[in-house]
């Protein structure tokens, strides 16, 4: 299986798990820009793991790949919170909506971005 497909894989696997629990933690009635950090957080520690041992394999070091992966979803993190608060709050999508919607378009930028930066040993 290609890098592309396992990083395909990959996204399926942890965005559909973790949309699901958003899910559950915002019918808890839980705020919705609380609920999508503390879930991106979580989803940011498995999709590393993940992307880092099957989709590139990657035999960099593991704190060169760490500082890179961190800074990578810092800032993706501030565009997928920027996107999804300007759909609820300007657009009036309800917040399930807005976050599918941020992950379709940040997703080939994620890709990009661990291909030629954080994982770009494994290339």
């Amino acid at each position: 299986m290609t890098r592309n497909l396992r990083f395909i894989a990959t996204g399926v696997i942890v965005n559909v798990t973790l949309y699901g629990l958003l899910a559950a933690v915002l019918n808890l009635g839980v705020d919705y820009k609380l609920a999508t950090t503390a879930i991106y957080i979580l989803g940011m520690t498995w999709s590393y793991l993940q992307n880092r041992l099957w989709s590139w394999q990657s035999r960099a070091p593991i704190a060169q790949s760490v500082l890179r992966f961190l800074g990578v979803y810092a800032g993706i993190f501030v565009a997928h919170m920027g996107l999804v608060m300007a759909l609820v709050e300007g657009a009036g999508i309800p917040p399930l909506w807005a976050v599918l919607l941020s992950v379709a378009v940040l997703v080939t930028p994620i890709f990009i971005l661990f291909d030629r930066f954080v994982f770009k040993e494994a290339t």
